[in-house]
């Protein structure tokens, strides 16, 4: 990837929610696992290829374990709705192959990758 537009930072875990609660759940494998936030991901990816031509492309996940931010703030994220379990719906594993396939740099948690299924 060496287009002549930006450089583009994501944050993988935003628009992994950003996706999973934007496309229907109903969206799954001939086995159950439900796929929108994997496609919402990577149709998100697809469409800032074509709409910006960025020079580079990296995403980033959050670390499993609290940060700092959590220290500092006792209610950081309290209003948020409860997580789904994503790793159940196409979780990071998912997502992270999705970045590999789509030739990203992916920054976080060093965690095996999911088996592909």
């Amino acid at each position: 990837m060496a287009g002549s537009g930006p450089l583009f930072l994501l944050d993988g875990n935003s628009l992994i929610f950003r996706a999973f609660f934007a496309l229907p759940t109903d969206l799954a494998t001939t086995g159950g696992q439900v796929t929108n936030a994997v496609l919402g991901f990577s149709s998100i990816f697809v469409n800032l290829l074509r709409d910006h031509d960025p020079s580079g492309v990296a995403v980033a996940f959050d670390r499993p374990e609290p940060t700092f931010r959590d220290e500092m703030v006792a209610d950081y994220k309290g209003n948020r709705p409860e997580t789904p379990d994503l790793d159940a719906r196409g979780g990071p594993g998912d997502h992270r192959r999705s970045a590999h396939t789509l030739n990203l740099e992916v920054s976080g948690p060093r965690r095996a990758p999911a088996p592909a299924r």
